[in-house]
């Protein structure tokens, strides 16, 4: 049992759990080992988060829910699922989660609407130039050589 893989390979079990409390009732030997378990341990889901999370707050785990709480966020952010990663993230209070979690979604959502403005820019909200056109080209009656009456021509005195 001294070996400090022995925990991980619980979790496809669920034995996770089980592991947890009877470490939890080997005082305060146990309960480091917990916390050193927790820290390592492969988060499956986001029940397994949620469970692990439960034992933190209950045994004021105080870093081993701060891990859980940035692999959370960090797995989210990756996976670009904005909403869940500042979730996560807010469960963990101030932190450096919460600050690259505001910080990349903030980057992103300037970004994105800087993309659209100029989208926009460029689709409708050009003027038409001088020559009557978009592209600016001249108007297809100029470029044929036809002119209105009285362009081009000088008055006679």
């Amino acid at each position: 049992m001294s070996d400090p893989r022995w925990f991980p390979e619980w979790t496809f079990f669920s034995l996770w759990e089980v592991g947890a409390d009877y470490l939890l009732h080997c005082g305060s030997e146990g309960r480091l080992r917990l916390e050193n378990h927790i820290e390592e341990i492969y988060i499956q889901d986001d029940e397994m988060a949620e469970n692990l999370m439960r034992i933190c707050i209950e045994q004021e785990l105080d870093d081993s829910k701060a891990c859980i709480v940035n692999t959370m966020t960090y797995r989210y952010l990756r996976d670009g699922e904005w909403s869940a990663a500042l979730s996560w993230a807010l469960r963990g209070g101030r932190g450096a989660a919460l600050d690259t979690t505001v910080n990349d979604l903030l980057t992103t959502v300037v970004h994105l609407l800087f993309v659209g403005l100029v989208v926009l820019i460029q689709c409708g909200g050009k003027k038409k130039p001088e020559g009557g056109t978009v592209s600016g080209a001249a108007p297809p009656a100029a470029a044929a050589g036809d002119k209105k009456e009285g362009e081009g021509e000088k008055k006679e005195e």
